[in-house]
């Protein structure tokens, strides 16, 4: 059975919703700088409507692989995460209105609102496993640093233990998240 079989009702409707989406977008400031011009609106129009078609008949851990890469993708461009946030509530929120133009149930509100909390919460994921690679590599460098270092501010003893401090944190939001994920992935697919 699909997960969002009530999303397809949103069909007819998308264009209006992802236009609506690039209008306040491109008359947002700070949001309009993340767009070149109308060949690149129209070509990722094309492309969200293909994956958001596509999504509908995912499998939960092919959802998840696909929304940690889309953070992890946005990361990589630099779109910075609370713009990205916003412009998914924005695009949540034109869906909601344009719902409402044509047949709408509880049903079809409850798995708009699962779709996007799920959207938002893997993308943010891979947003993290962006964050978490560049400080693993930034300790790296400095532990590469401090060995090369002749300037010698604090102890070194101190430095190193402030440095692995700071590693087992990082390592321990990784295993965190990991079991995290499993969890969720139980209580989802249950």
């Amino acid at each position: 059975m699909k997960r969002f079989k009530n999303l397809e009702k949103l069909l007819p409707h998308m264009d209006a919703a992802f236009g609506s989406f690039y209008e306040t977008m491109l008359s947002d400031v700070r949001m309009s700088v993340f767009f070149k011009d109308e060949q690149q609106i129209t070509n990722l129009i094309d492309m969200q409507k293909k994956h958001l078609i596509n999504s509908l008949s995912m499998e939960y851990a092919q959802l998840r692989e696909v929304y940690v890469k889309l953070g992890e993708y946005h990361y990589d461009i630099r779109i910075p995460y609370v713009d990205f946030m916003k412009g998914t509530e924005i695009l949540e929120e034109y869906f909601l209105l344009h719902t409402q133009e044509g047949e709408t149930s509880v049903e079809l509100m409850s798995e708009i609102f699962e779709y996007f909390k799920i959207m938002k919460g893997f993308t943010a994921k891979g947003y993290l496993n962006r964050m978490l690679e560049e400080d693993k590599r930034d300790i790296e460098s400095f532990f590469d640093y401090s060995d090369s270092s002749k300037k010698k501010h604090l102890p070194k003893s101190i430095i190193m233990e402030k440095v692995e401090w700071l590693k087992s944190l990082l390592e321990a939001i990784e295993k965190c998240d990991k079991i995290d994920m499993k969890t969720s992935d139980t209580v989802l697919s249950a």
